[in-house]
């Protein structure tokens, strides 16, 4: 199931993200309903968290409509969708509580700054954290560099993970849930 949030008559709001295209909740859920017979309701929030699992109080409900959305194949278009081009994307998560980040998560990246691998062994990895605030940006949207060293801005993302819920001192068997 791929969620994304999205900007729609100038709102920000859920849909099912494909490829090419942006099938919004709200239009998926009435093309269900007519369809089936059967109504599907989602909470008014465009806070994906409600959607996901394992805690999402509308998990369920969001993986039956993406597996009714995803069997109607050629069908699909009979659903109302966007194109991708056409919406702005929003961040997923918009604020939230804590950013923790990797600085030289990989070798050749370490390396890459000017520092050997080695050196790190000893702190690897190391966790810096930012504030969501000044961090996070929309996909597409201006990133402001800063006038005083504009030259000297590296920048990367390879995975982000959420924690949904309050996690402390859980063990590692625990950790997914």
């Amino acid at each position: 199931m791929r969620l994304c949030r999205f900007e729609l008559e100038a709102r920000p709001t859920v849909g099912f993200y494909f490829d090419s295209r942006v099938v919004p909740l709200e239009s998926a859920g009435s093309a269900y309903a007519q369809s089936t017979g059967e109504p599907i309701t989602f909470p008014a929030t465009d806070n994906l968290l409600e959607f996901l699992p394992p805690n999402g109080s509308v998990t369920a409900s969001a993986k039956r409509l993406f597996g009714w959305l995803t069997a109607q194949g050629p069908e699909l278009a009979a659903v109302e969708s966007l194109e991708v081009e056409s919406v702005q994307l929003l961040v997923p998560i918009p604020r939230p509580n804590k950013l923790f980040l990797l600085a030289g998560n990989y070798a050749a990246h370490i390396e890459e700054g000017g520092q050997h691998a080695v050196e790190r062994a000893e702190t690897f990895p190391y966790v810096f954290m930012k504030p969501s605030t000044t961090t996070l940006r929309n996909p597409g949207a201006e990133v402001a560099l800063p006038s005083v060293s504009p030259d000297a801005i590296d920048y990367e993302l390879e995975l982000a993970v959420i924690i949904g819920r309050h996690a402390k001192g859980i063990s590692e068997a625990e950790a997914l849930d």
